[in-house]
Formats: C-alpha cells, structure tokens, sequence
C-alpha cells in the first residue's frame, strides 16, 4: 500500500529524493490551479509578489513573466535551493529573492508586497492567527491575496485527513481566513476541478 503519512509529509516539506520527485509531480497537479490562481491575482508589471510556498518555483515562473519582482518563500530546505538554482540570474539582477523561513516569521518589511500567491499550502498553516498577522504587516493597503485548495470532500476521499500534516478547507473555512485576512473585504471564491480533484481559489484585497 502506498505510504499516505510519508507522502502527506513530503507534501508539507519536501527533502531527499522523495522531495524532488513531489516537487515534480506537484508542478503537473497544480498546472490549471496554478494558472487560475495567477489570473485571478491580476499581477501588473513592477510589482512585489510574495510567492509563498514556493515549491520548485513554478509561480515564480509566472510571476516574473508578468513583469513582477518575487520575494519566493517556503519553508523547505529542498525547495528554497531549487528556486535559488532556477533563478540565478534573476537573483542576481534583483528581481527574485528566495527565502526558507517560517511563514509566522516573514523576512520581510512591511508595507512592501503588492500581492500574495499562497497554492496549496493553506493546508500547513498550523498557526493561522500568527501567518494573517504577518501577511497583513506586509501586505500594501489594497493589497491582494490569493489562495488555492483542494476542497475538504476530496481531501476526505484521498485520506489526508488522516494523515495529521493538512488542515483541511471547505468555502466556509476559506470564507473565515479571508475575513481574518481582510475584515468586512467581500473575498471571491472560484471553483476549480483538475485531475479528478475539486478545490477553490480564494480571492481577498485588503482595505
């Protein structure tokens, strides 16, 4: 039988060859979510995008195909060294910075990001009230977030729940971390059905 624990954690932080197989397959499930994610961030060239949870850095592909620049952070040794590979000489011509760092614990000054891109790590957020805190002391005012999850039924159905890595999201639970993220802000929530899966994007701009 396949080893759901071990899977749910490679998931939540990727590291060996495990990691960089995870890493590969993730970037093929999260094509179109992906893709929805980025339109419905509406990124205009010059500005600042955390791209958090960055993965193997294929939001930050895109990100800086929109004319942003893209502070990229996850919380995996793995992946932080796989974006800061990819991206050389973006790094060195200022336009990407690649973090691995608590997202509880940003390195980043505030008031400095246009807009965040947050796919499929929702999940992870252990410590919810501690990652809206620092979303909010970075984000403009009128800044975007957008999120993406697979929705709780299909988590249910795959056994994540079972697994004690992933917090799991129906609407009304991205409904209530949108409102801590952006209090009395209408959020947007978009269905989205890949690979079988049906999961949200969720759109909030703060005041």
């Amino acid at each position: 039988m396949p080893d759901l624990a071990g899977l749910a954690r490679q998931l939540a932080a990727p590291s060996g060859i495990g990691g960089r197989l995870v890493g590969g397959l993730m970037d093929v499930a999260n094509r179109k979510p992906l893709g929805r994610s980025i339109a419905a961030l509406g990124v205009r060239a010059g500005e600042h995008v955390l791209d958090l949870g960055s993965g193997t850095g294929a939001g930050t592909a895109r990100l800086l195909r929109a004319g942003a620049r893209v502070t990229a952070i996850d919380h995996s040794p793995l992946m932080v060294a796989t974006v800061r590979r990819r991206f050389r000489p973006e790094i060195d011509a200022g336009r990407v910075v690649a973090h691995q760092a608590d997202f509880a614990a940003l390195p980043i000054v505030g008031n400095r990001i246009d807009a965040v891109l947050a796919v499929n790590t929702l999940y992870f957020w252990h410590r919810p009230d501690g990652i809206v805190a620092e979303l909010r002391r970075v984000l403009r005012p009128g800044g975007r977030f957008v999120a993406y999850v697979t929705d709780a039924a299909t988590m249910v159905r795959w056994g994540m729940d079972r697994t004690g890595t992933h917090r799991l999201y129906d609407a009304a639970a991205l409904h209530r971390i949108a409102a801590m993220i952006a209090p009395g802000a209408p959020p947007m929530l978009a269905p989205v059905r890949t690979l079988g899966a049906d999961g949200f994007v969720l759109s909030v701009v703060l005041p």
